[in-house]
């Protein structure tokens, strides 16, 4: 799951936001093709509500530094947010979390394949524990 992560320095008005004050603060925003950017449509865009984007990332560990710079929001995986709040790097909105659908795709052709069916069985271990 996501959740929206902020800077410290925002704590009070993101602990207490309402989504719509939420989308206004700073955000920084991911690039078209990241799967963070479906759920801020469905999240946020399909309400109505079109979060400030001040500049765009594509590095998690990027984005993660301009959070605890205080550069603006984003979202992040659920337990990595809820670790990094722990150390007091940053802060979560605790309002709300969103499922991310995960995809794993072989050709049709190649699922009999050991190799293939071996590795799909590890895929559905692992994904079975989130």
């Amino acid at each position: 799951r996501l959740c929206i992560v902020g800077p410290t320095s925002l704590k009070k008005t993101i602990k207490n936001g309402t989504k719509e004050e939420i989308a206004a603060l700073p955000w920084i925003g991911n690039p078209l093709e990241c799967p963070y950017c479906q759920v801020m449509k469905e999240q946020f865009h399909e309400l109505g509500l079109f979060p400030n984007i001040i500049l765009r990332a594509d590095q998690d560990s990027a984005i993660s530094a301009m959070i605890r710079a205080g550069v603006g929001l984003n979202f992040m995986l659920e337990e990595d947010a809820k670790a990094a709040e722990q150390k007091g790097k940053l802060v979560t909105w605790d309002k709300e979390s969103y499922p991310l659908p995960l995809s794993f795709v072989v050709l049709r052709s190649r699922r009999e394949d050991i190799r293939v069916r071996t590795l799909l069985q590890a895929v559905r271990s692992a994904w079975d524990k989130l």
